[in-house]
């Protein structure tokens, strides 16, 4: 499956609205890794 490199905040929104918890927070790490990865 092809992932877009760039979501807008506002699907990023509904994708964490979507997951529930204890996914939420692996999620939103993995996330914030990967952003930081992009920046590197």
């Amino acid at each position: 499956a092809y992932i877009p490199v760039v979501l807008s905040r506002a699907e990023i929104d509904k994708i964490f609205n979507a997951i529930d918890e204890p996914y939420l927070l692996i999620v939103k790490l993995l996330y914030g890794c990967w952003l930081l990865l992009l920046w590197h």
